[in-house]
């Protein structure tokens, strides 16, 4: 046999067409024949050919470049309507409520009759047959259930819908105070008794919680049963191991017993159980709330029913209100008028891709509807391989194809119906505006983003000869499949049909197309499950398979990988995952799971526990877990948007130098040099792709210091009268400062000043390495590190003792003691590209041993230097800087959800707008996150405040 197998049911060459090669037929010549009138066409035999009647009714735009804003929103109101017409015609919710109510009337009359018969003798399948069929429906109703859920949700999210593009024209019209459309929808509202619908309500929530509780308990059972089962295993095993376990250590105390083999057996036997690993104790079953059964029904029931009182709403749309005038409408709407008036559209027909008729050209009206009400009745001699519809556009010379779509072959018995069918069409053309036309196929647009799209209204079937004969072309129709396709070997017999079927909806292939017929005919018997078995050598799909699903989710380096490709904050930084299951660290993953389970207790214990005041502490640790998972909620959201690279990170190209940036250079070579007053250059930043080739370092530069303080000059005193006899070498200063700075775990110092207000003027350089050598904004904003100033005074103590030696001899002992720090972190110089100033030092409150107040003969003659800040702290002037310069981070362009209308937060953004174009230097803010990660307006979080009960 010949082995073909593939892992795709279908193969890749059918994607959109099938290949020329299948083409067996040959497409038949065309034959120019001169026009007949239609009762010469009606009068013909079937030996003669077929007769084909094409109606066009109308064709409407779903969507065109030269629609405004609120034709936009029309359309989607008018959609939105059609789907809520048709729901309501088909009334799927009210049948289901009814199926669900005679369901739960059957079981109960079941649960009847149960009790009453224990009465009588009942036989092992009578009472099987029973039990079954309770489960059945049980079953029923649960699946009945579900369905009404989900389609009762529905409802309620599509009259929601409605009513908000309602809400958005009304407001569109209010602002450009002019109509573009004549749509108009009608609101009617029935009022309701509000204590039948509260009593009724009350009624099914009873029942719908009495039945999930009998799901949820049974499933408890179960769950408790199997606890059951394990918790005996285990302390059986428990057992055993302890008993092995002791009779080792009395074998250890023990001398060996006459019985050598049975001896050495049982010692054998004991080493194994003892080897082998514990079975961890399980855990039991957590019992079923009724209170959290109680809130999910609710939830639900908010989610489908109407609340008690809320009238019924029924709509109606009409087209009934009136379009302004073009001379009372601004500029903008005026040119989109005009434009659209001189677009003139038509439709071509073609058979077997040619042109055989087309519709005469005419103007859409403003609501872009073209009506055509013709029919068109062609001669052909053969079997049609293909009819297309072709959506042309034009003023005056041009002309352009919108869009084509192809009609389905008629049958032998299919004649005109007596309604008409409609089929979509769709182009792909980008077209944008510079007056009020919103365009198409633009991404970035509000409006514009849709692709223009529309519906045409046709009947098409064969004529109907004098005797009521139908007039179909003679021979057997084009066979869209033939016998020695190759298609059939390209198709897995056992191909699962609800992959197939999935993959052919998502496809979006169009079965109208005679080149994709034999496709989409092998697909639909797939999905059917109808495909039948070739004779060809094949391996089964689950043959391929070299571990289960359980052992998929039990593998942890599987499970590091997949959250590091999710870009979880704790797995994000792993550049290699061992290969070997058992050199995987296991603390990180077992850790977050831990997290992730703790967050999930809290969430569920919030409602339960919201009924008593926390105490200070919990309130604390309960808050610190909420930001903590918010904060890890919006890494998690955000993180592709903020790790987005650039251009300039992937591509290095120098700039090329201008004849501007020439004469700079060239001017500042006769510009006056002031060495006094240096300026700093400016350095250009350096991208990922640039940094491969350089080392980054953290430059740090210690200018100065201010008020250090001096040493006591009791201190030598007291140490002299506890008997010390150390000398202190003190030179002319009573304080030797020096500055140690720590990065990265590098330390670095500055050499030794003298006096209290010392100068250094030196630079030290840290290599800075980024996580992963990973340069990116995204990478770098994780950087955790901080930069450590540590202000020391050198103590230099002399501890020989004999005088006689000090020519020869050196013996000196080097003390540093901590006068003040600086901490900051890397990501203040980060995102502000350098750290300059003065800055106070962290100090101890009491410094033992020194003072602020210098001698008067370290500071004769010195003035108080200029700027020089306030001696009740000691200060240092530093410079800090990343060397080259590294790009800043960005702000986030991620569009944040909101429950707030569309409106407010136009509005807001409007007034941001304005206003920072006015004050540069101020920051606005309208709307903030709130705990959920959604923007809120920042005026809901504002509230009175009470005054003092002094002042009233």
């Amino acid at each position: 046999g010949s082995l073909d197998r593939l892992d795709n049911p279908i193969s890749d060459q059918f994607y959109h067409h099938l290949p020329l090669d299948l083409e067996t037929e040959e497409e038949p010549l065309t034959v120019f024949v001169r026009p007949r009138g239609s009762e010469c066409l009606q009068s013909l035999s079937p030996d003669d050919g077929g007769v084909l009647d094409v109606e066009l009714s109308h064709l409407t735009f779903a969507h065109h470049p030269l629609f405004s804003p609120e034709h936009v929103l029309a359309s989607q109101l008018t959609q939105a309507y059609n789907t809520y017409v048709e729901r309501a015609a088909a009334g799927i919710t009210k049948i289901l409520r009814n199926k669900l109510l005679v369901l739960r009337q059957s079981l109960a009359k079941l649960r009847q009759i149960r009790p009453d018969s224990k009465r009588h003798y009942k036989t092992v399948h009578e009472e099987i047959d029973s039990t079954r069929r309770l489960e059945i429906y049980r079953k029923e109703i649960h699946d009945c259930y579900e369905e009404f859920v989900a389609e009762a949700e529905r409802d309620r999210i599509l009259l929601a819908n409605i009513l908000k593009i309602w809400k958005s024209i009304k407001h569109l019209r209010r602002s450009n105070k002019y109509y573009s459309t004549s749509l108009k929808l009608i609101i009617k509202k029935e009022d309701v008794n509000k204590e039948d619908e509260e009593e009724k309500r009350k009624e099914e929530l009873e029942e719908e919680v009495k039945e999930l509780l009998e799901e949820y308990e049974e499933e408890y059972t179960k769950k408790m049963k199997k606890y059951e089962r394990k918790m005996t295993e285990w302390k059986a095993a428990h057992k055993k191991r302890k008993e092995a376990k002791k009779r080792q250590q009395q074998r250890q105390k023990s001398a060996l017993s006459e019985n050598l083999e049975g001896f050495l057996l049982q010692a054998a036997q004991d080493e194994t159980i003892l080897s082998s690993p514990e079975i961890s104790k399980p855990q039991p079953p957590r019992p079923v709330d009724k209170h959290k059964v109680q809130l999910e029904v609710l939830e639900v029931f908010s989610r489908t029913r109407r609340p008690p009182g809320e009238p019924i709403i029924q709509l109606e749309l009409s087209q009934s209100s009136s379009v302004m005038e073009n001379n009372i409408c601004p500029e903008q709407e005026r040119r989109r008028r005009e434009a659209a008036s001189k677009v003139r559209v038509w439709v071509k027909v073609l058979i077997n891709n040619k042109l055989v008729t087309q519709t005469p050209s005419a103007n859409f009206g403003n609501d872009f509807t073209l009506h055509i009400g013709q029919t068109y009745r062609m001669a052909l001699s053969s079997w049609p391989r293909s009819i297309v519809l072709q959506v042309m556009e034009g003023a005056s010379l041009r002309q352009t194809l919108v869009a084509s779509t192809f009609l389905p072959v008629p049958s032998k018995t299919n004649i005109c119906k007596d309604i008409f069918d409609s089929i979509h069409f769709s182009g792909n053309q980008v077209v944008s505006y510079k007056h009020e036309g919103v365009g198409c196929g633009l991404p970035e647009s509000e409006y514009g983003h849709h692709l223009t799209c529309g519906v045409v209204h046709y009947r098409l079937g064969w004529a109907l000869g004098e005797e009521g004969e139908i007039l179909a072309p003679t021979g057997p129709p084009p066979s869209t499949v033939s016998t020695h396709s190759p298609l059939k070997s390209h198709l897995h017999p056992r191909a699962n049909p609800a992959v197939v079927k999935k993959w052919l909806e998502n496809a979006r292939i169009d079965p109208n197309d005679p080149s994709n017929a034999a496709l989409v005919n092998h697909l639909q018997k797939a999905a059917s499950g109808k495909s039948k078995p070739t004779t060809y050598f094949e391996i089964d799909s689950y043959e391929g398979d070299f571990c289960t699903e359980a052992d998929l989710d039990a593998s942890v380096r599987l499970r590091v990988l997949q959250l590091r490709a999710e870009d979880v904050p704790e797995f994000r930084r792993l550049k290699l995952v061992p290969a070997i299951e058992s050199e995987v660290l296991r603390k990180t993953l077992e850790k977050y799971e831990n997290k992730m389970a703790v967050g999930t207790e809290t969430g569920e214990v919030k409602e339960s526990k919201s009924h008593y005041l926390w105490e200070l502490d919990e309130r604390w640790e309960r808050v610190e877990k909420l930001l903590a998972s918010l904060r890890r909620h919006m890494l998690q959201r955000y993180a592709q948007a903020s790790s987005a690279p650039k251009l300039e990170d992937l591509v290095r190209e120098e700039s090329i130098p201008d004849i501007g940036s020439l004469g700079t250079s060239l001017l500042s070579v006769f510009k006056a040099r002031r060495p006094l007053k240096p300026e700093r250059k400016k350095r250009h930043q350096v991208r990922g792709v640039a940094l491969g080739d350089q080392n980054v370092q953290l430059i740090v530069h210690v200018a100065r210091a201010f008020h250090v303080p001096v040493r006591c000059e009791s201190s030598r005193s007291n140490a002299v009268q506890q008997g010390h006899s150390v000398d202190v070498i003190q030179g002319n200063s009573l304080v030797r400062p020096y500055v140690e700075a720590t990065f990265q775990r590098s330390v670095l110092r500055t050499s030794v000043a003298e006096g209290p207000n010392p100068t250094w003027n030196q630079q030290l350089s840290f290599p800075f390495k980024a996580p992963n050598d990973n340069f990116s904004p995204s990478s770098l904003q994780t950087v955790t590190d901080n930069v450590y100033l540590h202000l020391f005074d050198e103590v230099i103590h002399d501890l020989l003792e004999d005088d006689r030696l000090r020519d020869s001899t050196i013996y000196h002992r080097i003390e540093k003691r901590w006068l003040g720090s600086l901490k900051i972190p890397f990501s203040t110089i980060y995102c502000n590209a350098k750290i300059e100033g003065t800055f106070s030092l962290e100090e101890p409150v009491v410094l033992l041993g020194y003072s602020r107040e210098s001698p008067p003969s370290v500071n004769l003659g010195i003035s108080k230097p200029k700027g020089e800040p306030n001696r009740s702290a000691t200060h240092l002037s530093i410079y800090i800087t990343l060397e080259p310069t590294l790009p800043p981070p960005e702000p986030l362009k991620a569009q944040f959800e909101s429950s707030e209308p569309e409106e407010v937060l136009s509005a807001g953004s409007d007034w941001v707008a304005t206003l920072s174009s006015r004050y540069s230097n101020r920051n606005f803010r309208t709307h903030v996150l709130d705990l959920s990660g959604k923007l809120v307006c920042l005026n809901r979080f504002i509230r009175p405040l009470k005054p003092p009960e002094e002042l009233i």
